[in-house]
């Protein structure tokens, strides 16, 4: 039996850069970072279910004697990427439900592609899985994905991304404790109560970045990284990543219209009028997680102002997809 622990990820700056249709022709840049809630990908031979050849769980129950009989989009393109013969049981458990903004479909591909090279005996460093993963999303399977989330999670940590047109350039930034503590208490998400996928919300932004209509805020939005790069090259300052963000935000909801709606702006509004710095929809937009930044005062008066929504704290992991049991 194969165990991948593999991490979902948060996009600070740069969301949007990181599509081909842009970045082959303007380059990209990213800063994103992995989070300590996981996917989780058991893969193990099937000898116990005689009647078919996979068996196969997740939200659903599948139990298939052919790879291209299996509805699940991920898990179908992937093993007939690795051209795997055997019989196989495949499970998924995660902490965070799917549709919420927070790349955990790229998660389970990175999570699903580790644990497949680890029943296999078989060795890949984290970036070629990552790529592996991008290849999977936006070739086989055809999703209206970027590339940021699969080389977060495969790698974790805090990473500035540059995408050119053939390759990646991807570079760590190191957190003190001291700033790393300081960044993760002042972090709070919410959930919105909206699920949506990502290929859908993405489609008509997408059509607009192929017109050449939304270029110049995609180009705003790469800019906004060199300035937060500055902020976490010293001791990290609160309110500027809060006010950055804020800017972010502004810029985004004019990328497209499905990118906000009501509900959305009126949660906003609620958590700028208490007092946080600033924040952002995570992910393509339409619905999911919002992030919001401030100190603990102002994030204690947020949970009461919102407390019918699921809050959600986080830590930074460092470790990215692994193995954890083989």
């Amino acid at each position: 039996m194969i165990i991948s622990k593999t991490p979902i990820r948060l996009t600070l700056f740069g969301g949007g850069t990181d599509y081909p249709l842009f970045f082959k022709k303007y380059g990209g840049e990213t800063l994103s970072f992995a989070i300590n809630k996981y996917s989780y990908v058991i893969v193990k031979k099937n000898n116990l279910h005689n009647d078919y050849k996979y068996f196969l769980s997740y939200k659903n129950i599948e139990k298939v004697n052919r790879i291209s009989k299996i509805k699940h989009p991920s898990i179908r393109e992937t093993l007939k990427f690795m051209k795997i013969n055997d019989g196989l049981e495949i499970h998924y458990t995660g902490d965070i439900p799917a549709k919420t903004g927070l790349g955990s479909s790229s998660s389970f591909t990175v999570g699903l592609l580790k644990s497949l090279y680890g029943y296999l005996n078989k060795k890949k460093n984290k970036k070629q899985i990552a790529k592996e993963a991008i290849h999977i999303e936006q070739k086989m399977i055809g999703e209206n994905v970027g590339c940021q989330d699969q080389i977060s999670t495969a790698i974790g940590g805090l990473l500035n991304i540059k995408y050119f047109k053939n390759d990646f350039l991807i570079k760590r930034l190191k957190l003190e404790n001291y700033n790393k503590n300081k960044f993760e208490k002042s972090i709070i998400l919410f959930f919105t109560g909206i699920e949506r996928f990502a290929s859908k919300s993405l489609k008509s932004q997408l059509k607009d970045t192929a017109e050449g209509k939304n270029i110049g805020r995609l180009l705003e939005i790469k800019d906004q990284v060199q300035e937060a790069k500055k902020i976490f090259s010293k001791n990290i300052n609160i309110k500027d990543l809060g006010k950055l963000l804020n800017e972010n935000w502004k810029i985004k909801r004019e990328l497209s219209k499905t990118v906000t709606n009501k509900k959305i702006n009126e949660i906003y509004d609620i958590a700028i009028n208490t007092g946080v710095y600033g924040g952002k929809l995570v992910g393509a937009g339409a619905g999911g997680f919002l992030m919001f930044v401030c100190d603990q005062k102002v994030k204690d008066k947020i949970k009461k102002k919102l407390y019918k929504l699921k809050s959600l704290e986080i830590k930074v992991d460092t470790i990215g997809s692994s193995l954890i049991l083989k």
